[in-house]
């Protein structure tokens, strides 16, 4: 919910911030395209939280497990989950961010440190300068999330946050932190956006995890043309593929093919990209 408006997340009292920002809940409306697609769900029980937190959206011959108060906590989702598990759940889908449960037992394979020896960071000082070198002077370029990224204005003197989207024209920084908001009036500015991101976390994501002020309206502007990837070879090594999961899958569709990844310099892997 707090992505497309530049916060990292909204656990605690950030959500009312996010609302203030212009945000909205996409929980809603990513579990019912959820339970939309699957199929056959005749041949299994489908447990639920009660209430918002997924009764609401699902079909009515759900089971509700547990009880919640008018206002519910990460508590709540852990001690329910648990609840699930005991009650023989077999699979555990969460339909959220940050704020759910972190515990061993629960928690998908999701964000990695990124990795700082010697010849990590080597082989990003190379792709970075490659990549600063090749930057057209008039173009807006808006730089997203991660270390590899934040390595290429490194490379050219210019401050990056390491969480947020910042943007740069000619090698000097014309906006820090950016929301969607903020990305698309910059963008009205400027006859060309590039983007320049990089796979985030151990799931390998260009889009949808981290970076959600990359909206569908913002890529959709951008173009597939518009976009360069960067990561270094290791990264790539760890990754089975890219993925995206922007929250309209149309979107989504057109990035599954493959996408050449810069490497090192001139030097490209390609990557199926998956939706």
């Amino acid at each position: 919910m707090g992505g497309s408006v530049g916060l990292k997340g909204t656990d605690g009292q950030l959500w009312k911030r996010a609302v203030e920002l212009g945000a909205g809940p996409v929980t809603p409306e990513r579990t019912r395209e959820f339970l939309g697609r699957i199929r056959n769900r005749n041949r299994f029980d489908l447990l639920v939280a009660p209430g918002r937190m997924g009764e609401l959206y699902a079909p009515k011959s759900s089971q509700v497990v547990g009880k919640t108060g008018e206002k519910t906590t990460a508590e709540d989702t852990k001690r329910i989950a648990r609840e699930m598990v005991s009650r023989g759940a077999a699979l555990l889908i969460f339909v959220g961010g940050d704020g759910t449960p972190r515990a061993p037992s629960f928690l998908q394979r999701g964000k990695e440190c990124s990795r700082s020896d010697a010849a990590s960071l080597e082989s990003k000082e190379v792709l970075a300068a490659f990549v600063a070198r090749s930057m057209k002077r008039g173009s807006l370029y808006l730089l997203g999330p991660g270390t590899t990224v934040k390595a290429i204005a490194d490379s050219m003197g210019v401050p990056k946050t390491l969480l947020g989207v910042d943007a740069m024209v000619g090698g000097r920084p014309v906006g820090v932190d950016l929301n969607e908001k903020g990305i698309l009036k910059l963008m009205d500015s400027y006859e060309v956006t590039k983007l320049i991101v990089t796979p985030i976390g151990g799931n390998g994501f260009l889009f949808g995890r981290g970076n959600r002020q990359f909206t569908p309206e913002v890529l959709r502007r951008v173009g597939r043309e518009g976009i360069t990837v960067v990561a270094t070879r290791d990264k790539l090594q760890r990754l089975e593929a890219l993925r995206v999961d922007t929250g309209d899958f149309a979107l989504d569709q057109t990035f599954s093919d493959y996408i050449g990844v810069i490497v090192g310099d001139n030097e490209r892997i390609k990557m199926e990209v998956r939706c």
